[in-house]
């Protein structure tokens, strides 16, 4: 027999705060970004609403939040992440923009791709993404119900798409049970990379600022 809160013992020594020294991860040499997403679709001036039929908030961050939408174009059921503040800085539009940059970027079955990259009419960002319907690991650690088997799967899983991250130059920092999702088909989420590290002398890097930027700036220009 196993003791009471087996489970949630396991994951969170998992899942426990690296070192400092793992900030440094470092890719090999030989490793290259080959391995991406198509690019996201960019709008520099879009009236959400009029693309967008918004659904109830699912989640909210210190900064930003997640709705549920509608893409009345192509009847395609989205997740919408927008900032919460009425006036962002060109800071924290430019964090914001990165992490959809960094995500969109990795290409794993476990890491939730990106569909869209803009502005709205207010100068706001916005990123869209596949929706995500399950149960997060935190509330399944604490259901009794829960199996070993399950837990190993997505132990895996997560492994799988956290090596994957690595090999290309990023490290999430925020690895935790609350951000990896269990779907009803067996499908496992590692969400929220919004403090997620890139090797400031990797070539994905240099390329999320620089479009970042530039996507920044075309919408100053209109």
């Amino acid at each position: 027999s196993r003791p009471a809160g087996w489970q949630l013992s396991c994951w969170q020594s998992c899942y426990a705060p690296r070192p400092a020294a793992y900030d440094g991860f470092m890719a090999t040499d030989d490793e290259s970004d080959t391995q991406v997403r198509a690019p996201i679709e960019e709008r520099a001036d879009t009236n959400v609403s009029s693309v967008y039929s918004m659904g109830e908030v699912i989640g909210r961050g210190g900064m930003g939040e997640v709705s549920l939408a509608l893409d009345r174009k192509i009847g395609r059921d989205v997740a919408i992440k927008r900032l919460r503040v009425d006036a962002p800085t060109e800071l924290d539009i430019a964090r914001f923009m990165r992490e959809a940059r960094i995500q969109a970027r990795l290409d794993h079955p476990s890491i939730v791709p990106v569909y869209e990259l803009g502005k709205d009419q207010a100068g706001k960002p916005y990123f869209t993404m596949k929706r995500v319907a399950g149960t997060t690991l935190t509330d399944l650690l604490t259901n009794p119900t829960t199996t070993r088997q399950r837990l190993l799967r997505a132990f895996a899983d997560v492994c799988r798409a956290i090596d994957f991250a690595h090999t290309r130059g990023v490290v999430h920092r925020d690895l935790k049970p609350g951000n990896i999702v269990l779907g009803e088909f067996g499908d496992v989420y590692v969400l929220d990379w919004g403090v997620a590290r890139v090797l400031e002398d990797a070539v994905i890097a240099a390329d999320i600022d620089r479009k970042s930027t530039r996507l920044n700036s075309s919408h100053e220009d209109l």
